[in-house]
């Protein structure tokens, strides 16, 4: 019996772990202010930007997000063509500002960059 104790304890333990870090990475992030974009884009824009503030600080948990100084971009028909916004993102205790623009392209699909943080 002590065999299949042991071998049941590290998949208990790895799955464990696996729900643990999922859980860490999936908690939505509010963000406050107006922004263009839609939420499944927000959330999009919230991963990339996790990834660069890790890169840069060695931070990634986002505890929230302003978006100020927005600016629309539109065609001369009146519709929208792109949004250039600030998103200031709390996380571990500092405030970092990053740059983010978005549009659709040809095909009609969303893009979004994101521009060096400062």
């Amino acid at each position: 019996m002590m065999p299949f104790k042991k071998n049941y304890i590290l998949p208990t333990l790895t799955f464990s772990i696996s729900l643990l870090l999922y859980g860490c990475s999936s908690t939505p992030v509010d963000v406050v202010g107006k922004s263009s974009a839609s939420p499944v884009l927000k959330q999009q824009i919230i991963k990339k930007i996790e990834s660069l503030l890790n890169l840069e600080t060695g931070c990634s948990s986002i505890s929230g997000v302003k978006v100020s100084d927005s600016r629309l971009i539109r065609y001369k028909n009146k519709t929208l063509r792109a949004a250039t916004e600030v998103w200031k993102v709390s996380a571990c205790g500092i405030e970092v500002n990053y740059p983010v623009k978005m549009g659709k392209d040809s095909k009609g699909e969303s893009y979004f960059e994101i521009g060096p943080s400062f």
